[in-house]
C-alpha cells in the first residue's frame, strides 16, 4: 500500500482570497494529523472480548450481540457477520457496527426465525479471527406480556439480572461439578497460510481449579508464537497462525478439574499450495515487508545502553540438505546463545546474499531457538546458506548447503505482465521518494513544541501520552520511548505513534507495575531532544475507600438507615457496570456547509463517575461555537453547525468509568463544494463577497494588533438566580473584556470541575458575552459555578452559588427485586403526604400547557424543532402521537421524537421543502386526548443563498464594515502587472530519471486574477503526474517527478494579470540513458544495497568507514566451458571490496568489450559478478575477460568457452516411420514426371482471360487482379508484373500467384500512389504474351459512399472530375437496385473434401458502383486460399476448395449499388468424413455429378478456340505400374489435345467396364491434364484402366495396367458374404448409357410466336410458344419486359419443358403492362420472340372488405382480432393477475435412442400458459442452445418443442429445458443416445472365403455381358431420365 502524504497533493485554492480568510478563520484550530497505515495494521486480528450468548428473549425484542476486537482503526479490516453460516443480510432488522475496534450486531423485534448460531470473522491483510454466539427467541403467546414502559422494563431487568447473577457466582464456587463442554470443537479443512480458530464452550464457568490443556494427534500442541490457547470465563479457543500442511491432525481439548475431567476433539485438515508463485501477489504487502525490515534492522542501534557481555555463539549447526525436489520444504535449524540479548540479531545468507523474506522463505529466531523454512523448493533455491547472529559484543555465523534438483514444469517467468511493471514502478518510486525526502531533512535538530503532560490513573485504565515535535516531514527521525530509563517494550498494551509531528504512547489497562518515569526521545542528524512525565497507576486495593462524590454521601447514609440492606446493594450496583454503549453512532455522508449531529446511548445511565470524551482521527475534538456536544441521562451527542471537507474523518465517543471504558465511532465524508456551482450565479452578490472579505481582512490585521494589550477581565460579574426547585432553568451571564481577541478561551466549572456539555448545560459567547443556560435542573446541580476566561496575556474568574431545594426523595425504578414492595409502601406513604391536587393528576385528561409554534420561512438544510408541554406529566397510560397532514410520521433518522416528563417535541434533521404542512401532537390516556397543531413552511434552496444563514455573524460583518469603511482607502493595495522578483535557475547535466524542481517568486501576490502558466520550447507543458505546478503566495514552482532526455529545453513561466503578463525562463538538459545501461539489472539486489545503504548511514557516524582497496577477486571467473549451440552459459567471480561506490565491471569477448545485446546478461551484485549467455552461437566461443576497475586500480580474471556447433541441417528423420512411407513412395514413381514435362513447352504463352480493369476501389482496401494463361504445365514459364511500365516491387502488402494456369495479383491496403496501368508478361523460350489493366484509387478525402446532398454531390463531382462538359451526353446512365435475375444456386450437400460452386445472375450489368458481398451464417466470408469469387458481367460466382464440416451453413450474397441492395441464399451441408462409405452407394447419381462436373469444367465460350477443332489426341500416355503394394496411392496421369474444346469429356474404364470414382478414386480433368488417383490400394485394384476421351469429332484412348502384390496374411475371403451381392448391384454402374454419341444441334428457331395479352388488373396472364431443338440440353431460356430481365419473384413462373415454353403472371397489375420478350440461346446461336401486355387498373384503394362472405364475414374477423387483443389488454390492465412458478404438466421423456442422420424431435407442456413473463430456454449438456439451421424451438401457449434436423454423435447428451416467469423456474431433461453408421466392411462375408466370393462375381460378371450385349435399335429406345430431377432444398415462395 502506498500512502501518498499531503505535501505531494496541489493544495492551490481555487478562490484564493476566500481561502485565506477561512484559514484565518480557523486559525487557532488544531490541525488534523496524518496516519500511516503501516502503524495503524499491527497485527492479525484478535477478539480480545469474545461473543456471550444473550439470554432468552421473546419474541419482538431487540437483541444485542458485541465483542471487541484488536488492532484498533486498521483501515483493511474487514468485518463479517454470519447466521448459521450463511452471510447476514444488513437491513431494516438488522444492524451491524463496527467502530474503534467495537464491534455488534443489533436485531430489531427479533423473530422466533432469528433463533440459531450467530458467528462475526474479522479479516484483515494479515490473517482472520472469529467468534460465536447462540441466540434463542421464545415465541409470543396470544396475550400481551411485554411492558408497555420500555424504557424502565429494560431498567429493571439489567439490575435484577446483575443482582442475580452476582448471587449465582458465589454459589457456584460452592457448588463444584465435573468438566462439561456445552459446545464440541467443529472439523475444518483450509488452505495453506490461513488462520485456524477453534473453540468450544465448557461449564463450570467460576472453577479455580479448572485446568485445559490442548493435543495434537494424542502430542501436547507446542507452545510458540504461531499457538495461541485462550480460556477465559466460559471460552476456550486454539489460534493457530498462517497454517502450513504438517499442521494437519485430530486436535483434542481436555478439560480437568477435582470432580474429573471432560474431552472434545475434531479434525483439520490443511490444503498444501502446490503451485510456486515467485512474483508478490500483494505489491503493497511487499513494500510494507520491505518498510518493516528497514524499521527493525534500524532500531536494533537504539539500545545501545543496555550492557550485553556475551558474544553470540551456536550452540548446535543446521543440517545440510541435498537431493531434495522441486516442490519440497527445506527446515534448517540451530541453537543459538544468548537467549535474552533484545540486541541480538539473526539474518540469513544464500551464496552471500541477503535472503528476501517472503511467503516462501520463513526464518523464525524464538528465544534461542533459530529456524529457516523454504516452501515449495525450485532449483534456483540451491547454494550455500549462512546464518549470521550479531549483537553489540560480536558476532559468529554457521553454514550449511541446499541442493535441489530441477523439474522442468516450473514457471519462472511473471504470469501477469502488467502487475510486474507495476509492483517494479512501485518499488522504484519509493526508493526514489526516500532519497528525496532525506535531502530535505538535515536542516534541523529535533524541538518538542507540547511536552508530556503527568497522567494519575486507577488500575486497568488506559494511559495516553502525547506531544508534539518538530520537523514533521524528516524520516531520519527516530523516535524512542522509555520508561525509567529502559526501553519501553513492545507489545500488544504499548501502541507507538509518530505521524506527521504528532507523538503519541498509548498504555492499554495499566498495571501498578507501569507507574513511573516515561521519557520520549527523537533524534535525527542534527540533534535529539527529550521530555518527560509521570506515571502514577493506583492498585485496586486502594480503590472506593473515600467517597467520591461528597454531596451525595449524606443522602446515602441516610437512605441505609431506613433501608440498608438494600442499599448496599445499590451502592455495589453502582460500581458494578463498565460503560456500554447500546445504541452506537451512524455514519453521515453531508455536503460542505450542512449541519451534522452524531448521537449515542450509553449505560450506566447515573454514573457520576462516567466521563464522555470525543476524539476526531483519534485525536480529542476542542469544543467551539461550532463544535458542541452533550451528554445527559444515558444520550450523548455532537452537534456541529457547519462542517467543511477537512472534517471527514473518524469521529469516536469514549465513555469511561473507573471499570472501563466503552467507544463508538462512526464516519463523516462532507463532500467538497468543489462538485457544486464553483462559478457565481449573481454577480453582483460575489463582487459584494470579494468587498466584504477584503475589509475583513484587513480588520483582522488591525485585531491581531489589539489582541495582545491585556489579560482577560470581568466588566460585568457573573450574575444569576442562587436558589431554585427542582425543574425550574437558571440563566447565567457576564461580561469580558478584552474584546476583540481571537485567542480569548472562556471555560465553565462546576465545583472546580469542568462542566459537563448536554442538552441541559448550554454556554454561549459571543461579541464579549458569556452566559450559561441550565434546563429543569436537579439537586445534584447545586453547587458553584465558574466562569474562566483565559488568553495569552492570563486568565480571569468569576463565580455564582446556586442551591437547589429537591422536589421528592424518590427512586421511582427498582434497584432491587426484594425491594419492590418497600418502594411501593414508601409511595404510598409519600402520596399519602402529598397535596390532593397530585391524586388527580393520575385521572385527569391530557391538556397541552404550552402549544407547538409555528415554523415559517426556514431554509432547506436546517433542523426544525417543535415542543411543547403537556400535562398529567406521570401518567403510564399517555400515549404521544404525531402527524404531518394528517398521516403519522415515519420512524427515521430524520425525524426523532421526544416525551420526556410532559416535554413533548419533535426534532426534523436537515428540513426538505416537501416537510413543509400542518404538523400534530395528539396525547391519549384513559381518560381522553388533546392535540395540539402548527403549521411549518421549509424554503427551498436557491442555486446560492443570497440571505444570510446567521444573522448575528451578518450583524458582526455589518459592524465590521462600517468600521473599517474610513480607512479602507489608504491602504487598499495598489493592483499592478505581474513581475518575477526572483529568476528561474536552469539545470544542467541532469541524468535521466532525476528530479527537475524550478522555482521563483512573483508579485503581486495577493491578485485573485493572477494565473499562472508554464512552457517547455513554447508549448505548454502536458499535464500529468511527472509534473507538478505550484503557485502559493507569491511562491511558484515546477516539479518534475523522473525526467526523460525529451524533457531538455527552455522551460518558461509566464504571469498574467488585467494588467498585463510577465515571463521567466532557463534551461533544463538531461541527459540520456541511451549509450549507458544505469538501471540495475537485477531489481531486487539494488533494492537490497540500497536498504542496507540507508540503514548503514546512521551507524556510520561511530563507525570507521571501511579504507577503500583496489579490488581483487576472491574467487575467479568460473562456469561451463563446453557448451553446445543453443545451450546457455554462465560466468560468476566475487570480487572485493564489496562497499565501494566507484567500483565498475566490464566484460571483454577476446579481448574487445562485451557488445551489449539480449542474449548477454551481467549482473554485478554486492560483489557477486556473472555473466549469462542464452542461446549460445559458435562465435561465442574465446576467452571471456572480467575486469573489475575503482579509484586505486584494476583487476582481471579471464575463462575460455568452447562451443559446439549443430550441423546446419537436421538429417536425423525426426519421424521415422514417416521417412520409411516416403521413401517407399519415393521409390515406386521416381521416373513419371519428366515425360509429362517434356511436350509441354512447345506452345507460346497465351492469356485465355485477360486482366479486368478496377475503376473505383477505395483506399485502404484490397485489390485483386486475375487472369489466365496457357500452357499449364510448363516449368520455364516466367510471370511477370509491372506498374506504369515499372517492375512492381516486392512488399508484404503485395501477393502474387502462379497456380497451374491461374494468375493473380492481390494488393492490401492500395494507396494513392499504388494507382496506373498493371501489365502481366509471361514469357517462354518460344515466345511472351502480355495483358494488361488499369486501376484508378479514390482516396479517402474524396469518399463519400452516401451524400447527404444528393444535388451538391452531383456539383462536387462535376468539380472534381473538371469533365464537366463531357457529361451531359449520357444523362440516362440512372442505374436501377441490384435484382438477382437468377437466384443463388449450389450444392445443398457435400462431402468433406469437395469443391463447392455457388453462382447466380443480377442486373444492372453495367453499373460500375455494384459490389457483392458474401456472407455465411450472417458473418461475413474472409477470403482465403480456399474461396474464391468471380463477378464477370452480371455472373457471380464462389468457389469453395476442399469443403470442410465447419462450411457448413447458410450462404448469402449481398449485390449492392448506389440505388440499393438485394440479396439471394442458398444453404450448405458438409457431411464428414467419419462416416463416409468408402464407394459410392448411388452409380447413377454418380453419373450425374459427371454431367455437372463436365459443365464446370466448359471453358467459357468467350474463351473458346474459334478455329476447326480436331478428334482427340493423347501427347502423354498413361503409365504402366507393377509391384505396387497393398496400402500405397497411386496416381495415373496423361495430358490430351484439344485442351480448349469445351465438348471435350473423358471417361476411365477398369477392365473394359466402366469405372465408379469415390472417395478412394478420384478422377480430374483440368484443361488437357486427366489424373486418376488410387488411394490405399488392394489386390483387386489390379487390372488394365483404360481413360477414353471424346468430343463431337471423335475419341481417343489411353491404357495402362496396374499391378498390386496382395498381402496373404489379410484375410482374403468375405466376413458377411449376404452383403456381397447388394452392395456390388449399388456399386455396378448402369450399362448401356456410355456409348451413346453427343448428338449436334442446330441453333434454335421458334416454331410458333408469343400471343398479344389484354386484362384487367388481378387477371391472370399466360404467355405460350414453341422452340426447336427441342432435345438440346444446352439451350437457355431467357425472359425480358421493356428490354430488362424478367424479375425473379412468386407471381412470376417460367416453364421450358422439351420445345415448350410458357410465362405465368399471377394476379397482373398495371405496372405489368409492357412488351415480353423470350430469347432461346445455345452453342450455335440464338432465337427471340415477342408478345405485348395491357394491364387495365382497377381503383387505387378497395374500401370495400374483400372478404368471401362480405360484411358478415368481416365482422367476424374484427371479432376474432378484438378477443384476442382484449386478452392481451385484460392482461397488461389487471396486474393483479398474479401467476405461480411455472410446472412442466408433461415433462421430456427420460431418454431416445436414434441412428445417425435420423431427426429429433422433443416436446413437453408448461403451466401457467397464459403467463406473458414466460420464457422457455434450452441447454445442451449445460450450455444454452441457439436457435440456428439446424435447431428448430417453439413455444406456442404452453406447448414447448425442440427440432434437430439430422443427428450426429456429437448431438448426444443432457438436453434440458429452462421454464422461468417472475415466480420461478421449472426444468425437464432427457439424454439422446446416437449410434453411428458402421464404416464399410471392405471384406467379404461368404462362408466360404474367397471362393465363394469368386463365384459370385463370375455370376455377376456373366449377367453384365447380357445386360450388354443387347444391341441399340437406330429407331429409339424407351424413355430414361438422363438427369434425375434435383430435389428441391427449402426453397422460398416463388422460386
Amino acid at each position: 500500500m502506498e500512502v501518498e502524504v499531503r505535501s505531494s497533493i496541489d493544495t492551490t485554492s481555487m478562490h484564493r482570497s476566500t481561502m485565506e480568510k477561512t484559514q484565518r478563520l480557523e486559525g487557532s484550530k488544531f490541525v488534523e494529523p496524518h496516519y500511516h497505515i503501516e502503524e495503524i495494521s499491527k497485527s492479525k486480528p484478535i477478539f480480545v472480548q469474545p461473543l456471550s450468548d444473550p439470554k432468552p428473549v421473546i419474541e419482538g425484542k431487540n437483541i444485542h450481540l458485541e465483542c471487541r476486537l484488536e488492532p484498533m482503526g486498521d483501515p483493511t479490516m474487514r468485518v463479517e457477520w454470519f447466521y448459521n453460516g450463511r452471510p447476514v443480510t444488513v437491513g431494516s432488522r438488522f444492524r451491524t457496527y463496527y467502530d474503534f475496534g467495537f464491534v455488534a450486531l443489533d436485531i430489531i423485534h427479533a423473530t422466533s426465525l432469528d433463533s440459531g448460531e450467530y458467528t462475526v470473522r474479522a479479516t484483515n491483510h494479515l490473517g482472520s479471527a472469529h467468534t460465536s454466539a447462540c441466540v434463542r427467541v421464545i415465541g409470543k403467546s396470544d396475550i400481551l406480556t411485554d411492558s408497555q414502559n420500555e424504557a424502565a422494563l429494560e431498567q429493571i431487568q439489567m439490575l435484577e439480572d446483575s443482582s442475580r447473577y452476582r448471587k449465582h457466582v458465589t454459589d457456584d464456587i460452592t457448588i463444584v461439578q465435573p468438566p462439561q463442554f456445552t459446545r464440541p470443537l467443529h472439523n475444518m479443512e483450509t488452505v495453506e497460510g490461513t488462520n485456524v480458530h477453534l473453540e468450544c464452550r465448557l461449564q463450570p464457568v467460576g472453577d479455580p481449579t479448572m485446568r485445559v490443556d490442548w493435543f495434537v494427534n494424542g502430542r501436547p500442541v507446542p507452545t510458540g508464537h504461531r499457538f495461541r490457547p485462550a480460556y477465559d470465563f466460559d471460552y476456550v479457543a486454539l489460534d493457530l497462525l498462517s497454517v502450513y500442511p504438517v499442521d494437519s491432525g485430530v486436535y483434542t481439548c481436555q478439560a480437568r478439574n477435582g470432580l474429573g475431567e471432560a474431552v472434545t476433539s475434531c479434525s483439520v485438515r490443511v490444503i498444501a499450495k502446490k503451485d510456486l508463485i515467485l512474483d508478490s501477489q500483494h505489491p503493497s504487502g511487499f513494500e510494507k515487508i520491505q518498510y518493516l525490515e528497514d524499521a527493525s534492522r534500524y532500531k536494533k542501534s537504539e539500545y545501545i545502553d543496555e550492557v550485553v557481555n556475551i558474544k553470540p555463539r551456536f550452540l548446535t549447526k543446521p543440517k545440510s540438505l541435498e537431493n531434495m525436489r522441486e516442490g519440497q520444504h527445506a527446515h534448517f535449524e540451530c541453537k543459538l546463545e544468548p537467549v535474552t540479548d533484545s540486541n541480538l540479531k539473526v539474518e540469513w545468507y544464500k551464496n552471500g546474499r541477503p535472503i528476501t523474506v517472503g511467503h516462501r522463505f520463513r526464518p523464525i529466531h524464538d528465544f534461542g531457538y533459530v529456524a529457516l523454512d523454504i516452501i515449495d523448493l525450485i532449483a534456483e533455491d540451491s547454494g550455500t546458506y549462512t546464518c549470521r547472529a550479531v549483537n553489540l559484543v560480536g558476532a559468529d555465523e554457521t553454514t550449511c548447503t541446499l541442493i535441489c534438483r530441477s523439474s522442468a514444469q516450473i514457471l519462472t517467468g511473471t504470469q501477469n505482465e502488467t502487475g510486474l511493471e507495476q509492483i517494479q514502478y512501485l518499488e522504484d518510486r519509493s526508493r526514489y521518494q526516500r532519497s528525496e525526502f532525506i535531502e530535505e531533512t538535515t536542516k534541523q535538530a529535533p524541538i518538542f513544541t507540547t511536552s508530556l503532560k503527568h497522567i494519575d490513573i486507577k488500575e486497568g485504565q488506559r494511559a495516553h501520552f502525547e506531544c508534539r515535535l518538530i520537523p514533521v516531514s524528516d524520516p531520519t527521525m527516530k523516535v524512542e520511548w522509555f520508561h525509567n530509563n529502559v526501553p519501553v517494550k513492545s507489545g500488544s498494551r504499548f501502541t507507538e505513534t509518530n505521524n506527521f509531528g504528532f507523538v503519541a504512547l498509548d498504555i492499554l489497562y495499566c498495571y501498578p507495575e507501569d507507574s513511573g518515569t516515561y521519557t520520549c526521545r527523537a533524534k535525527n542528524i542534527v540533534g535529539e531532544a527529550v521530555t518527560s512525565a509521570n506515571l502514577v497507576v493506583h492498585s485496586k486495593k486502594s480503590i472506593y475507600l473515600e467517597s467520591q462524590h461528597e454531596n451525595a454521601l449524606n443522602r446515602i447514609s441516610y437512605l441505609e438507615d431506613s433501608s440498608r440492606y438494600q442499599r448496599q446493594t445499590v451502592q455495589e450496583e453502582t460500581v458494578t457496570q463498565a460503560p456500554v454503549f447500546t445504541q452506537p453512532m451512524r455514519d453521515i455522508r453531508v455536503a460542505e456547509n450542512q449541519a451534522v449531529h452524531f448521537e449515542a446511548r450509553l449505560i450506566p445511565v447515573g454514573d457520576p463517575k462516567l466521563k464522555v470524551e470525543w476524539l476526531r482521527n483519534g485525536v480529542p475534538i476542542e469544543a467551539s461555537n461550532r463544535v458542541t456536544t452533550m451528554h445527559d441521562f444515558g444520550y450523548v451527542a455532537l452537534n456541529m453547525k457547519y462542517v467543511y471537507p477537512e472534517d471527514s474523518g473518524t469521529y469516536t465517543c469514549r465513555a469511561t468509568n473507573e471499570l472501563g471504558e466503552a467507544v463508538t465511532s462512526s464516519t463523516l465524508i462532507v463532500h467538497s463544494k468543489a462538485s457544486l456551482l464553483l462559478e457565481s450565479q449573481h454577480e453582483g452578490a460575489l463582487e459584494k463577497l470579494h468587498l466584504l472579505e477584503d475589509s475583513s481582512r484587513y480588520s483582522r490585521r488591525e485585531e491581531e494588533e489589539i489582541v495582545v494589550t491585556q489579560a482577560p477581565h470581568f466588566t460585568a460579574q457573573l450574575n444569576g438566580p442562587t436558589n431554585l426547585l427542582e425543574g425550574q432553568s437558571a440563566h447565567y451571564e457576564c461580561r469580558i473584556e478584552p474584546y476583540p481577541d481571537p485567542n480569548l478561551k472562556v471555560e465553565w466549572f462546576h465545583n472546580g470541575k469542568p462542566l459537563q456539555t448536554g442538552h441541559r448545560f448550554r454556554t454561549t459567547y459571543d461579541f464579549g458575552f458569556a452566559a450559561l443556560d441550565i434546563l429543569s435542573v436537579y439537586p445534584e446541580d447545586s453547587g458553584e459555578y465558574t466562569c474562566k476566561a483565559t488568553n495569552k496575556l492570563g486568565t480571569a474568574t468569576s463565580s455564582i452559588k446556586l442551591n437547589v431545594k429537591s422536589r421528592s426523595s424518590i427512586i421511582l425504578d427498582t434497584q432491587h427485586e426484594g425491594a419492590l414492595q418497600k418502594i411501593q409502601y414508601l409511595e404510598d406513604d409519600s402520596r399519602y403526604k402529598r397535596t390532593r391536587t397530585e391524586e388527580a393528576v393520575i385521572a385527569e385528561k391530557p391538556q397541552f400547557g404550552r402549544p407547538l409554534r409555528n415554523v415559517e420561512h426556514l431554509p432547506e438544510g436546517l433542523n426544525v424543532h417543535l415542543e411543547a408541554t403537556l400535562t398529567p406529566v406521570n401518567d403510564p397510560t399517555m400515549k404521544v402521537e404525531w402527524y404531518c397532514n394528517g398521516r403519522p410520521i415515519p420512524q427515521g433518522h430524520r425525524f426523532k421524537t421526544t416525551y420526556d416528563f410532559g416535554f413533548v417535541a419533535l426534532d426534523i434533521l436537515y428540513a426538505y421543502a416537501e416537510d413543509s404542512g400542518t404538523y400534530m401532537c395528539k396525547a391519549k390516556n384513559a381518560v381522553g386526548e388533546a392535540v395540539t397543531t402548527c403549521s411549518v413552511q421549509v424554503e427551498a434552496k436557491a442555486g446560492l443563498y443570497l440571505d444570510t444563514l446567521d444573522a448575528q455573524r451578518l450583524k458582526k460583518i455589518r459592524d465590521l464594515e462600517a468600521y473599517e469603511r474610513p480607512s479602507k482607502a489608504e491602504v487598499e493595495p495598489q493592483a499592478q502587472k505581474p513581475v518575477f522578483i526572483t529568476p528561474l535557475n536552469s539545470l544542467e547535466n541532469l541524468k535521466e530519471g532525476d528530479h527537475a524542481h524550478l522555482e521563483c517568486r512573483v508579485e503581486p501576490i495577493n491578485d485573485p486574477n493572477l494565473k499562472i502558466e508554464w512552457f517547455v520550447n513554447g508549448v505548454a507543458i502536458k499535464t500529468g503526474h511527472r509534473f507538478r505546478t505550484t503557485h502559493d503566495f507569491g511562491y511558484v514552482a515546477l516539479d518534475i517527478l523522473y525526467t526523460y532526455a525529451d524533457d531538455s529545453g527552455t522551460y518558461m513561466a509566464k504571469a498574467t494579470n488585467l494588467l498585463g503578463e510577465a515571463v521567466n525562463t532557463c534551461q533544463i538538459t538531461v541527459g540520456a540513458r541511451r549509450s549507458i545501461y544505469l538501471d540495475s539489472q537485477h531489481p531486487e539486489g539494488l533494492a537490497k544495497i540500497r536498504e542496507l545503504e540507508a540503514q548503514g548511514r546512521p551507524a556510520r557516524l561511530e563507525v570507521d568507514e571501511p579504507v577503500a582497496t583496489p579490488p581483487h577477486f576472491i574467487t575467479e571467473l568460473r562456469g561451463t566451458t563446453d557448451l553446445f549451440e543453443g545451450q546457455t552459459a554462465h560466468f560468476e567471480a566475487q570480487v572485493e571490496p564489496l562497499h565501494d561506490p566507484n567500483l565498475r565491471i566490464e566484460f571483454y569477448h577476446n579481448g574487445k568489450p562485451l557488445p551489449s545485446a539480449s542474449r548477454f546478461h551481467i549482473t554485478f551484485d554486492f560483489g557477486y559478478v556473472a555473466l549469462d549467455i542464452t542461446h549460445v552461437v559458435p562465435e561465442d566461443a574465446g576467452e571471456y575477460t572480467v575486469k573489475a576497475i575503482n579509484n586505486l586500480g584494476q583487476c582481471t580474471s579471464s575463462i575460455s568457452l568452447r562451443v559446439q556447433a549443430k550441423g546446419n541441417i537436421i538429417l536425423e528423420s525426426q519421424r521415422p516411420e514417416g521417412l520409411e512411407k516416403i521413401r517407399q513412395l519415393e521409390g515406386a514413381t521416381p521416373f513419371q514426371r519428366p515425360e509429362v514435362q517434356e511436350p509441354q513447352t512447345r506452345q507460346r504463352p497465351v492469356f485465355t482471360q485477360p486482366l479486368q480493369n478496377i475503376d473505383a476501389i477505395a483506399e485502404g482496401q484490397t485489390a485483386h487482379f486475375e487472369c489466365r494463361l496457357i500452357p499449364v504445365g510448363d516449368p520455364t514459364l516466367k510471370v511477370e508484373w509491372f506498374r506504369n511500365e515499372k517492375p512492381l516491387e516486392t512488399s508484404s502488402r503485395i501477393t502474387r500467384t502462379h497456380d497451374f494456369g491461374f494468375v493473380a495479383l492481390d494488393m492490401t491496403h492500395v494507396r494513392g500512389e499504388d494507382e496506373g496501368v498493371y501489365i502481366c508478361r509471361a514469357s517462354n523460350a518460344l515466345g511472351e504474351a502480355v495483358t494488361t489493366a488499369s486501376m484508378k484509387i479514390r482516396t479517402k478525402a474524396s469518399i463519400q459512399l452516401e451524400t447527404q446532398h444528393p444535388e451538391g454531390m452531383k456539383k462536387i463531382k462535376q468539380l472534381e472530375e473538371g469533365r464537366a462538359p463531357a457529361r451531359p451526353d449520357e444523362p440516362d446512365r440512372a442505374f436501377e437496385k441490384p435484382i438477382f435475375t437468377q437466384l443463388l444456386t449450389g450444392p445443398s450437400e457435400l462431402w468433406e473434401g469437395q469443391h463447392a460452386h455457388f453462382e447466380c445472375r443480377v442486373v444492372p450489368v453495367g453499373d460500375p458502383s455494384l459490389r457483392f458481398e458474401w456472407f455465411v451464417n450472417g458473418i461475413e466470408l474472409k477470403m482465403g486460399s480456399r474461396f474464391h469469387v468471380t463477378h464477370d458481367f452480371g455472373f457471380v460466382t464462389l468457389d469453395i476448395h476442399s469443403v470442410v464440416t465447419e462450411d457448413s451453413g447458410v450462404y448469402m450474397c449481398k449485390a449492392i449499388n448506389n440505388a440499393g441492395e438485394a440479396v439471394s441464399s442458398t444453404s450448405l451441408k458438409v457431411k464428414s468424413r467419419s462416416s463416409i462409405v468408402g464407394e459410392p452407394l448411388q452409380p447413377d447419381a454418380w453419373q450425374k455429378i459427371q454431367l455437372k462436373e463436365a459443365e464446370m469444367n466448359k471453358v467459357p465460350e468467350m474463351f473458346v478456340d474459334t478455329t476447326p477443332q480436331q478428334a482427340p489426341v493423347f501427347t502423354t500416355h498413361l503409365v504402366s505400374h507393377d509391384k505396387l503394394v497393398e496400402g500405397q496411392h497411386v496416381m495415373l496421369e496423361a495430358q490430351v489435345e484439344p485442351r480448349a474444346d469445351p465438348n471435350l469429356r473423358t471417361e476411365w474404364f477398369k477392365n473394359g467396364v466402366s469405372l465408379t470414382t469415390g472417395t478412394r478414386l478420384r478422377s480430374t480433368f483440368d484443361f488437357g491434364l486427366v489424373t486418376l488417383v488410387v488411394n490405399g490400394l488392394r489386390a483387386d485394384d489390379s487390372a488394365i484402366y483404360t481413360c477414353k476421351a471424346t468430343n463431337l469429332l471423335g475419341e481417343a484412348v489411353s491404357t495402362c495396367t496396374l499391378k498390386v502384390e496382395d498381402r496373404h496374411w489379410l484375410l482374403g475371403g468375405s466376413l458377411r458374404p449376404e452383403a456381397l451381392p447388394i452392395i456390388e448391384g449399388l456399386e455396378a454402374p448402369k450399362g448401356g448409357q456410355i456409348e451413346v454419341p453427343e448428338p449436334v444441334y442446330e441453333s434454335p428457331v421458334f416454331i410458333t410466336h408469343l400471343n398479344n395479352v389484354e386484362c384487367k388488373e388481378g387477371d391472370a396472364v399466360h404467355f405460350e410458344c414453341h422452340v426447336e431443338p427441342s432435345k438440346d440440353p444446352t439451350l437457355n431460356i431467357e425472359w425480358f419486359v421493356n428490354g430488362k430481365p424478367l424479375p425473379s419473384g412468386a407471381r412470376f413462373k417460367s416453364t421450358y419443358d422439351f420445345g415448350y415454353v410458357s410465362l405465368d403472371i399471377n394476379h397482373a397489375y398495371a405496372e405489368d403492362s409492357g412488351i415480353y420478350m423470350c430469347k432461346a440461346t445455345n452453342n450455335k446461336g440464338q432465337a427471340q420472340t415477342s408478345g405485348t401486355l395491357r394491364c387495365i387498373s382497377k381503383a387505387d384503394i378497395y374500401l370495400d372488405t374483400q372478404h368471401p362472405q362480405g360484411k358478415a364475414g368481416f365482422e367476424k374477423v374484427k371479432e376474432a382480432e378484438d378477443a384476442y387483443l382484449s386478452k392481451y389488454q385484460r392482461r397488461m390492465s389487471g396486474p393483479d393477475a398474479t401467476y405461480p412458478k411455472p410446472v412442466f404438466t408433461t415433462p421430456l421423456e427420460p431418454k431416445f435412442s436414434l441412428g445417425e442422420a435420423e431427426p429429433l424431435h422433443l416436446e413437453c407442456t408448461v403451466e401457467p400458459k397464459e403467463d406473458p413473463n414466460l420464457k422457455v430456454e434450452w441447454y445442451f449438456n449445460g450450455k444454452a442452445l441457439e436457435h440456428g439451421s439446424r435447431f428448430k424451438m417453439t413455444c406456442d401457449f404452453g406447448y414447448v418443442t425442440l427440432h434437430l434436423t439430422d443427428v450426429y454423435e456429437r448431438d448426444q447428451g443432457i438436453y434440458t429445458c429452462k421454464a422461468y416467469n417472475l415466480a420461478g423456474e421449472a426444468f425437464t431433461s432427457t439424454t439422446i443416445y446416437c449410434t453411428g453408421k458402421e464404416g464399410l466392411i471392405e471384406h467379404t462375408q461368404h462362408p466360404k472365403g474367397a471362393e465363394g466370393l469368386e463365384k459370385i462375381q463370375d455370376l455377376e460378371e456373366s449377367l453384365r455381358r447380357q445386360e450388354g450385349a443387347l444391341p441399340e435399335g437406330e429407331e429409339g429406345h424407351p424413355p430414361v431420365f438422363t438427369s434425375q430431377v434435383p430435389r428441391a432444398m427449402s426453397n422460398g415462395c416463388g422460386q
